[in-house]
């Protein structure tokens, strides 16, 4: 319920624990039940696109993202594939049960990104990189954590 063009990009230029947000677009129980949506109320999206796949609790081989990508095919897309510089990024997000070695997914999500956090901050202010230590010195991604609570 927050409006996608004017908040969200505000939202995400403070935030260091979010990687990404989607809009969803589908949310489904298996990756069978992705591939026969139907994407009612969806408008077919103009330009470039890239799907990605992201998983959670589970490393999902390249070959298997590949397979799992090309089963997309019947997606409300007109435009050409442009894997370094599309229009549109679209996410097909996997959650797997903990330490699932093998198997299908409980819940699959599919939908465009909204936007990216600024995560390049934290190696930015590395520790690591400092010139000075001191006895005060914080891990960088705390410091960034506790600057957003007191605001």
């Amino acid at each position: 319920s927050v409006p996608r063009d004017h908040d969200i990009p505000t939202i995400l230029s403070r935030c260091v624990m979010v990687q990404f947000v989607v809009e969803i677009w589908e949310q489904c129980e298996s990756r069978q039940e992705l591939c026969a949506a139907r994407f009612e109320g969806v408008e077919p999206l103009p330009g470039s696109f890239n799907i990605l796949l992201h998983s959670f609790g589970r490393k999902v081989a390249m070959q298997e993202k590949i397979d799992i990508i090309e089963e997309m095919e019947h997606l409300p897309l007109t435009g050409d594939v442009n894997c370094s510089n599309p229009d549109h990024v679209l996410y097909i997000c996997e959650n797997y049960k903990p330490k699932a070695k093998l198997g299908e997914p409980y819940e699959v999500y599919f939908g465009p990104l909204v936007g990216r956090s600024n995560r390049a901050v934290i190696d930015k202010f590395s520790v690591k990189k400092r010139l000075y230590i001191g006895r005060t010195t914080m891990d960088a991604q705390l410091s960034f954590i506790m600057a957003n609570l007191a605001m």
